[in-house]
């Protein structure tokens, strides 16, 4: 044996991923687990507004539902969603900026389209089983659009301070894809609320 030691060389360390997994990521899986959730929720409370309609004596609703404000603000819903997969397939930050702030305008726009029918209404959260349902459905579903609306907002910063290129780009897919759910579950509120009781 020779008295010589052998020295190890060091393997040459690897330098950092860069960007994120995209749909492969943690980050994109933990949403899908809260849209899954979330849906459920909206399943489960849109459920027991249509059970009590048909088992509740008595007239359920005080008046029929107007879509005055209702239809605007769901094709302006329909419209950020749009935006949204225009600005964020593209790849260019200008594009990406532009849908965003479409979305984050028309998801405002659909806010004060909401507190102006609610100041409207003529029954109460207090008043019955359907003013109750009512307004408990259309708040949650508000309290998730303005979550969507402070991540949309983030996001929009972000690409303004040049956070996202084509490598880096998981919080726009992931914002996406929850603005995506809030403008279903939106649309789905707008069916069972506006739509249905006029085919009972």
């Amino acid at each position: 044996m020779s008295d010589t030691a052998i020295e190890a060389t060091p393997s040459a360390p690897r330098p950092l991923a860069v960007g994120g997994l995209g749909y492969a990521g943690v980050g994109w899986w933990g949403m899908i687990t809260v849209i899954v959730t979330e849906a459920s929720l909206f399943g489960y409370l849109l459920f027991a507004y249509l059970y009590d309609a048909v088992k509740v004596d008595g007239e359920w609703l005080t008046a029929m539902p107007s879509v005055r404000f209702a239809l605007p603000g769901v094709l302006l819903l329909l419209a950020s969603s749009l935006a949204i997969l225009w600005g964020s397939r593209a790849g260019a930050p200008e594009r990406l900026r532009a849908g965003f702030l479409a979305a984050l305008l028309c998801g405002a726009a659909f806010v004060a389209l909401q507190l102006l029918e609610w100041h409207g209404k003529a029954f109460s959260i207090r008043s019955d089983a359907y003013g109750s349902m009512f307004y408990i459905i259309t708040a949650i579903h508000l309290a998730h659009l303005l979550a969507g609306l402070l991540a949309l907002a983030l996001v929009l910063v972000w690409s303004m301070l040049g956070y996202f290129d084509s490598r880096r780009h998981d919080p726009v897919i992931i914002v996406a894809a929850y603005w995506h759910f809030v403008v279903g579950a939106g649309a789905a509120v707008f069916i069972v609320l506006y739509v249905t009781p006029h085919l009972w």
